[in-house]
């Protein structure tokens, strides 16, 4: 029971029995505020715990377990196993691929037109060198994977600070099991806690700035093998809503109820938790993911096979029935090859005894649930290997189908997941002195995305711009495609929207320059006599637009 508003109201702390008074210290109005935040996850708990059961039976769930402890007692069908690590490989695959860039800076809207090219090529090196410290001097595609298991449920998490000179940035996903969330306005995410149990004399090693309260020294020195609760909290700080970003962020005992470290970050970027969901509705905070969706299948095909092999146990050891006349005892008799029972004159012995029904229906309905929890979890979007060749274009409909499908949750986790890696990143990397770099905050350089997700979206855009070509030279013959379209800005829009590395393309001085050269170079050709056709030659086929 939470209470507060009065200076005699107590607050349980959750992983303890101690009661804490109110009152208005940092320190224990964040303790209320997780109190408060713990309550509230608790109504998640048995659903995130029978999706932990069926299909991720070897991570540690929500309630007390033993490390090494055997959890794959009560699965009897791994249809929604072996889709949830499919699920995870896809979503990194589609949104942050191992060693490609998956996303770039660009010029924001505030940057004047006129300069546009100039800033994005100068933020192509800072690009570069983003990219390769995220996959040379990080552990992210570790961990990312591991972050998107518990998107399957709904909130994947990853903990992003600066590391060592070997590691200049190091990532954590934290499971679902140890994260504890505050919602903010509009579905916002407000507050982040991280509780886990150490020992006391592991303080000093984790957090080597520390200052350490009375209560925590005296028990590094006398008792050192104490176990204690550290929760890890960043908090949203808004209390100016016009000013920029900042978050309070604190290093908790709550056994001692005494905070050893505490900070202010400040500015995009600045906190060091990503916390991102599948879906969410407004009144919560935590997201939905497709294994919830798929729990109720999950549940019937388990349930189905299970009932399959008590039948099957049926089927092969048999049911039998005997004669109570005492000679037999049923519970000495043993079915093997050899063994001789003795039985009454005249009885007529053990006699097998035929079940009442069939469970053949059972093969009717497994399959079409296993095809609806493969569905559920976008498993194998194109058909199994088993299948017939499919052709060209039934795999284009059926990617393009995938996409219209995943694009809301997709977009989402572009928005809560791979624009803040870069904001983070950049956040990092710039106190470091290592980039310098405007802020990434839409308006003056904005994140791109260049996922094979956000590819098919300007695929899409390039078949619009063939067909929208291709109708017009067909109705309105070739002379009128010249004269809708500006064929250099044609040219740079498909070659952006294709991938083109920036640097192959001309800027707009070089392109300036060259079509001087080129009037230049016609204009002597004509006074000289020279051939068309020698001349476009001469200028590596420039002179064919002349011609």
């Amino acid at each position: 029971m939470i209470v507060t508003g009065s200076a005699t109201d107590t607050t349980i702390i959750p992983g303890t029995t101690e009661m804490m008074p109110s009152g208005d210290s940092r320190t224990e109005v964040i303790i209320r505020r997780y109190a408060k935040a713990h309550k509230r996850r608790e109504d998640w708990l048995p659903k995130w715990q029978d999706c932990y059961d069926l299909a991720l039976p070897n991570r540690c769930g929500f309630y007390t377990a033993q490390y090494g402890e055997s959890r794959t007692d009560k699965i009897f069908d791994s249809t929604a196993v072996h889709s949830v690590q499919n699920f995870a490989s896809r979503v990194k695959s589609f949104t942050t691929p191992n060693f490609a860039k998956w996303s770039e800076l660009r010029a924001g809207s505030e940057i004047p037109p006129e300069e546009r090219d100039e800033v994005n090529e100068g933020l192509v090196e800072v690009n570069d060198y983003m990219f390769d410290t995220l996959q040379n001097g990080s552990n992210f595609d570790q961990e990312d994977h591991e972050a998107n298991i518990d998107l399957a449920v709904g909130t994947g998490a990853l903990l992003c600070e600066e590391g060592t000179l070997n590691q200049l940035i190091e990532f954590r996903a934290v499971p679902l099991p140890e994260l504890v969330l505050e919602p903010g306005p509009f579905s916002s995410i407000d507050g982040v806690f991280w509780p886990r149990k150490i020992k006391v004399h592991q303080i000093p090693e984790l957090w080597p700035k520390a200052t350490m309260p009375d209560k925590v020294a005296k028990d590094i020195r006398d008792a050192p093998e104490r176990e204690i609760t550290i929760i890890n909290t960043t908090l949203r700080d808004r209390s100016n809503p016009l000013g920029p970003e900042k978050y309070l962020h604190d290093i908790i005992s709550l056994e001692h109820q005494e905070s050893i470290e505490q900070d202010t970050f400040e500015g995009p970027g600045s906190s060091p938790w990503i916390i991102f969901r599948w879906s969410t509705s407004s009144s919560e905070v935590y997201g939905r993911g497709p294994l919830l969706n798929a729990l109720p299948d999950i549940k019937v095909a388990n349930l189905v096979v299970e009932l399959t092999l008590e039948n099957a146990e049926t089927a092969i050891t048999g049911m039998w029935q005997y004669d109570d006349d005492t000679t037999i005892n049923p519970h000495t008799v043993q079915f093997v090859a050899g063994t001789m029972i003795p039985i009454s004159a005249g009885s007529n012995g053990i006699r097998p005894l035929q079940p009442g029904g069939s469970f053949d229906v059972s093969q009717l309905i497994l399959e079409d649930l296993q095809n609806k929890i493969r569905l559920a979890m976008y498993d194998q979007p194109l058909g199994g290997l088993e299948q017939p060749v499919r052709s060209a274009t039934e795999i284009t409909e059926r990617l393009a189908e995938f996409s219209r499908q995943t694009g809301s949750p997709f977009g989402r986790i572009q928005t809560e997941k791979t624009q803040p890696i870069m904001r983070r990143m950049a956040y990092i990397l710039k106190r470091g002195g290592r980039i310098n770099l405007p802020e990434i905050n839409g308006r003056e350089i904005r994140v791109h995305p260049v996922s094979p997700l956000g590819r098919a979206q300007e695929q899409q855009d390039i078949l619009n711009v063939d067909r929208c070509v291709e109708q017009i030279q067909m109705r309105f013959g070739p002379q009128m495609v010249g004269m809708m379209f500006d064929q250099e800005k044609a040219a740079k829009y498909l070659a952006e929207r294709w991938g083109v590395p920036k640097d192959l393309i001309r800027s707009d001085l070089e392109r300036k320059q060259l079509v001087e050269e080129v009037s230049q170079m016609a204009g002597q050709a004509m006074e000289e006599g020279v051939p068309p056709q020698d001349l476009a030659k001469a200028i590596g086929g420039g002179g064919g637009a002349m011609q």
